[in-house]
């Protein structure tokens, strides 16, 4: 018998994602529900619970794949009071979409006598039994659980009881459903409900499902609200069955902006997502600790919530979604959706539209994000018009010299560009002509090939093995000494056509910041890629970030720490050590343009102090 290792499974799990595996055949039965009747279930689904290989923990796991949560419906206190009564459509829409199973979120707690043995009401129960069967009609396996279970929340001590009397009916009912069925012991454990407590409360429920269900796979996250933190604090039993959960909104005030059951939620309105460092860092941050667990436990892990609200904008919620579901398949982690119809869903049964952006962000999120990256800084182009008093022109080309420098001739200096390029690089000019590192090399690369006059115009080669690459830098002190304070900047903007990638830099004094004079690596950029014909680039401050060699970038720094001590803007290649992306670059520039700031701001240059 062939011994597929954890990683192995993980490797499979990712290649699944990512379409490398392009066809998986999954041969399963349905169970017949006839009422007042014994449940019947084909043969060879009596025969499964022997076949112990069939049920897999790895397999299992790595089945769930792509997942929807069919919320606001049977985990309503009624199903239809919060708008939403599940229909044998959605099962087939979110199969059409490529999803690979459901999460069917249950509010057994409004269905259960208030007296021991707290049996669920029949119809009920046979409501919950025929989403299931929807599910697998439609080739989608099916998570069930206990959600929204809130006196069990308040007063564990005196619900437990009727918490693990729901699992028992549970249990029993789809006992002869094949591994297609997966059991959640309990959604978002908190309030009264302690970690200590739920491992406590957790184990008697899994014990009483074992009985049954011997090897069905069971999720369980920890307490808090399943937050990945509380992983920490989960005792997993002894279990070869068993899928950790954990669930992500953060950062809240996005997530949940305007949200009706979260207080004081109106204040986050207008509050923005955008995919920048300091966006995605925490979160980042967050899923390593979480994959830590995960191997030190030797568990696989379920995101089985994330997700944001219709009143954030849409840019926002499709850079999030993409972003989430990236590191989740990057990860090999299967995750699901929060959720199919209502506020933060992927479908509007008002107008029956599908919100495709949603569902690509979820399906191939790679190309959402780098659309809606571009997008985003369309979006957030400034309000201030170029030459008013909200902005300065750095440098439209068409004067000898730069426009930056005209506050700074009175003390004898004048700004100039620099070009760098390294010995495996060469930069030409117009005509084909080598172009010299330095300022006087500069002169050749400007000329009559602006947007509307002069402008620069360059052909990089890169080539060879020795860190391909090059800049056009602009001292912004006039004597390459002190700084400029940037902290009011918000936002870059330029005219550029051309090809091949490269990032826009802000070169800041990280040695005032408190770094040795060895580690001032203060660069913070952003990328952009040239096109053919002329384009209006408008880059947020929010975009730039720091370079991911970098010493900042390495200890988490933002805009605000650097941008107070600006020695240089560049343009530069955006190569990486020992590798060339691109054998050639070409790049026109033009109207180069700060914006938040006025030229008054080249006169207070902040000049380092003695012995930093």
């Amino acid at each position: 018998m062939i011994s597929l290792s954890r990683q192995s499974f993980r490797t499979i799990g990712r290649a699944l994602f990512t379409g490398t595996i392009s066809t998986i055949l999954i041969t399963f039965f349905s169970v017949t529900c006839v009422p007042d009747k014994k449940i019947t279930t084909p043969e060879t689904e009596k025969t499964t619970v022997a076949d112990t290989a069939s049920w897999n923990i790895r397999n299992q796991y790595r089945l769930l794949g792509k997942c929807m949560n069919l919320g606001n419906a049977l985990d309503a206190p009624t199903e239809g009071a919060w708008g939403v009564v599940l229909q044998e459509s959605y099962f087939k829409h979110v199969k059409s979409l490529g999803f690979q199973s459901v999460r069917i979120p249950v509010r057994w707690s409004a269905h259960v006598d208030s007296a021991a043995p707290y049996t669920i009401d029949e119809t009920f129960l046979r409501r919950v039994q025929w989403a299931v069967d929807q599910a697998l009609a439609n080739d989608l396996r099916a998570i069930v659980n206990v959600h929204h279970f809130e006196s069990l929340m308040s007063d564990p001590q005196r619900y437990s009881p009727v918490f693990l009397a729901i699992w028992e009916q549970i249990s029993s009912r789809f006992s002869k459903y094949g591994p297609q069925i997966y059991f959640e012991l309990c959604n978002e454990p908190n309030g009264a409900i302690t970690s200590a407590l739920w491992n406590d409360l957790s184990a008697k429920a899994l014990a009483i499902v074992r009985v049954k269900n011997p090897y069905r796979s069971v999720i369980i996250g920890g307490a808090d609200w399943n937050s990945a933190s509380s992983l920490g604090e989960l005792a997993l039993a002894k279990d070869n069955y068993l899928i950790a959960t954990f669930h992500s909104y953060d950062p809240m005030v996005f997530t949940h902006q305007g949200a009706s059951w979260v207080k004081s939620s109106d204040m986050w309105l207008g509050t923005r997502w955008r995919a920048t460092h300091s966006d995605t860092s925490t979160l980042i941050s967050t899923f390593n600790k979480v994959d830590s667990w995960a191997a030190a436990n030797n568990i696989e892990v379920f995101l089985g919530e994330f997700g944001s609200i219709d009143t954030a904008d849409t840019i926002s919620r499709v850079l999030y979604t993409a972003f989430i579901a990236q590191q989740a398949q990057s990860r090999g982690w299967s995750y699901a959706y929060w959720k199919y119809n209502g506020n933060f869903g992927i479908y509007d049964d008002a107008t029956n539209v599908t919100r495709d952006y949603l569902v690509n962000a979820l399906i191939k999120p790679d190309s959402m994000v780098a659309l809606y990256l571009e997008k985003a800084a369309i979006d957030t182009v400034p309000t201030a018009d170029p030459g008013s008093s909200e902005s300065f022109v750095l440098d439209d080309f068409d004067d000898t010299v730069p426009e930056v420098a005209n506050p700074l001739i009175s003390n004898g200096s004048c700004c100039k560009w620099n070009i760098w390029h390294s010995d495996s690089t060469r930069i030409i000019d117009k005509n084909g002509n080598p172009v010299a590192s330095g300022s006087d090399g500069f002169r050749n690369i400007v000329g009559p090939w602006g947007k509307t006059a002069n402008g620069l115009h360059a052909r990089i080669l890169l080539k060879g093995h020795n860190y391909p690459g090059f800049n056009f830098t602009i001292p912004l002190s006039g004597d390459n000494e002190g700084t400029v304070d940037l902290s009011d900047l918000t936002a870059i903007s330029f005219q550029a056509k051309g090809f091949g990638g490269m990032t826009v830099d802000f070169i800041t004094d990280t040695v005032l910041n408190g770094y040795p004079p060895s580690d001032s690596w203060g660069h913070f950029s952003c990328f952009f890629e040239p096109k053919d014909s002329w384009k209006h680039y408008v880059i947020p401050v929010a975009r730039i970030t720091p370079k991911p060699w970098s010493k900042p970038h390495q200890d988490n720094l933002l805009w605000k720490d650097g941008m107070a001590k600006v020695r240089a803007i560049s343009f530069s290649s955006s190569q990486i050590y020992g590798k060339s992306v691109h054998d050639s670059l070409e790049i026109f520039l033009d109207d180069i343009t700060l914006h938040g700031v006025t030229a008054q701001t080249l006169h207070e240059k902040v000049v380092p102090e003695s012995g930093k």
